[in-house]
């Protein structure tokens, strides 16, 4: 990191937090801040008016937080002192506004210690923050905050603080860099970049106002003069209860029973409509009562039938007002997804849109349309990180296999690529090396076979040259004995062994002491018969 030597605070300090993207402005860009949306902060950034709001902010929200920042901060030291076993001049925090290497990412920390390696983030006090934190978490609204703070400055260990100025009113969680993921910190901020890039200011319209309402004329309806009413009421009143308690027949029986209540039914209804009769003779009878109480009934009809009609008009049309934020921000992020698609060369899947539970509880067109804006930021943030991982991937294995192999490999690559870098990989390298392991084993299997088909060849080869000597020397006839020239005894003595069957029957003459008159007819004898065998053959 690069610590810039400004007062926090001061003019140039203003000026340089608008050059570069600030981690106080990192969970607004998130869509996650409380005090203001992504929507107003786009605007802001687009006209040059937050200017105008860090001036509020600083006099609404941070001058009141430097006044808990300098009260907390001595018993936040004595705390990290304790934590690692510091001195109190090493565990002192400093004020430092610093930026990344890459000098985009900015970051103002409410302390750091002189190595660098401890920070500190503190909050004013707040229930739900300090319950979050109680529970071992940073708020949602501040957690991009310090996960900016972290990757600016290389810190091993952030400390964040809700307080309101003392020691037993605060609340304390520590987290470290592998808490967070920077690289979705980084798509936010590239997302935003792009929103602002592309950003049209709506139509400035004046805040919705409801016309005057001219009241209706006030209701009045009195009765004026005395009137008076002369009824039988009480002797019909006696009459009808000794009817219906000694009289009516409640549990009918017989064929009897069912005709007399048949009758006692119609008195029932005559009695009635008597009564009505009567009633309307009384008001006829005071026309101005009878004309005021019809015309009431008309024209409370009449109100309430366009009441109810202006209430379905109204719902109806909010409705659709909804309705079209939702399909216009569902309509961008295809788009986007779209264009992402075309960038990476493979089809990524559609981001989930949580328009309706953002959109939820929002009253005016100008809060659902920010909500439906936020939702949609988001899953072009989610998109664009599938987006960069798949591109990853893809050149992954573009660096393992030739585009013939990818093809052959991998028919599911527009699943898999989704997969995160390192599953990605040992994936592609356990099918490529199982692949060229099997090239092996074929390859060392076609040199075996054909070794054994060259082997196979020479020895049928062999075998059939064998085989037509043999034949060709049965079908010569043997030599005739006779014709086998003889040898002198002398010679046949110098012979250690008979080398042919004339030898072998002369030595055997001479063992016997034949003479040699004797050896010749001996072998004449044979040769006689042996040469009969062999023409016979």
């Amino acid at each position: 990191m690069k610590r810039l030597n400004f007062v926090q605070g001061s003019p140039e300090w203003k000026a340089a937090r608008r050059k570069f993207k600030t981690a106080s402005e990192a969970s607004i860009v998130a869509a996650m801040s409380k005090n203001v949306s992504r929507d107003e902060l786009l605007h802001m950034k687009a006209t040059g008016s937050e200017q105008e709001f860090s001036e509020w902010f600083e006099k609404n929200i941070l001058d009141k937080g430097h006044a808990v920042e300098a009260a907390a901060r001595p018993f936040s030291e004595k705390l990290i002192a304790k934590k690692f076993g510091l001195d109190e001049d090493d565990a002192m925090l400093f004020p430092v506004t610093c930026i990344d290497d890459t000098e985009a990412y900015l970051a103002s920390c409410d302390g750091l210690t002189d190595d660098g390696l401890i920070g500190w983030e503190c909050k004013q006090w707040n229930a739900e923050k300090a319950a979050a934190v109680n529970s071992g978490l940073i708020p949602d609204c501040d957690k991009w905050q310090v996960a900016q703070q972290l990757m600016v400055t290389g810190a091993k260990h952030w400390l964040y603080t809700v307080s309101d100025g003392t020691e037993e009113g605060s609340a304390h969680v520590w987290v470290t860099p592998d808490m967070f993921d920077f690289d979705f910190l980084v798509a936010i901020w590239k997302q935003f970049e792009a929103d602002l890039k592309n950003y049209q200011a709506p139509e400035v319209k004046p805040q919705a106002v409801a016309d005057e309402v001219t009241a209706l004329p006030a209701i009045t309806m009195t009765a004026t003069g005395q009137v008076a009413v002369v009824d039988n009421f009480a002797v019909f009143e006696a009459g009808l209860t000794a009817f219906l308690h000694n009289q009516l027949i409640r549990e009918p029986k017989t064929d009897n029973d069912f005709a007399t209540l048949d009758k006692q039914i119609k008195a029932l209804k005559s009695a009635e409509d008597a009564l009505n009769a009567a009633g309307d003779s009384v008001l006829a009878q005071v026309q101005a009562v009878d004309t005021a109480m019809k015309r009431k009934d008309s024209l409370s009809a009449l109100v309430r039938e366009n009441r109810l009609m202006a209430e379905k008009l109204l719902k109806a049309e909010k409705e659709r007002r909804r309705m079209e934020i939702m399909q216009a921000a569902t309509a961008s992020v295809e788009a986007y997804v779209f264009d992402l698609n075309d960038e990476v060369g493979i089809r990524i899947p559609m981001p989930s849109l949580g328009l309706a539970g953002a959109m939820k509880g929002k009253k005016t067109i100008a809060s659902l349309q920010s909500a439906a804006n936020d939702e949609a930021a988001r899953a072009k943030i989610e998109s664009r990180q599938m987006a960069d991982n798949v591109k990853e991937n893809v050149q992954i294995l573009g660096s393992m296999c030739s585009a013939e192999i990818k093809g052959l490999l991998f028919p599911d690559l527009e699943s898999l690529a989704t997969k995160p870098a390192n599953d990605f990989k040992a994936i592609a390298q356990g099918r490529v090396i199982q692949h060229e392991q099997q090239l092996r084993e074929r390859e060392e299997a076609a040199r075996r076979q054909a070794e054994a088909e060259a082997q196979a060849k020479a020895e049928a080869e062999a075998q059939a040259k064998a085989e037509a000597e043999t034949k060709a020397t049965e079908q010569q006839p043997a030599p005739a004995l006779a014709d086998i020239p003889l040898t002198t005894g002398t010679a046949i003595k110098a012979k250690t062994q008979p080398r042919t069957l004339g030898d072998a029957l002369t030595h055997f003459g001479m063992q016997k002491n034949l003479g040699d008159q004797d050896i010749q007819e001996l072998l004449d004898i044979v040769a006689h018969y042996t040469n009969l065998n062999a023409k016979a053959a």
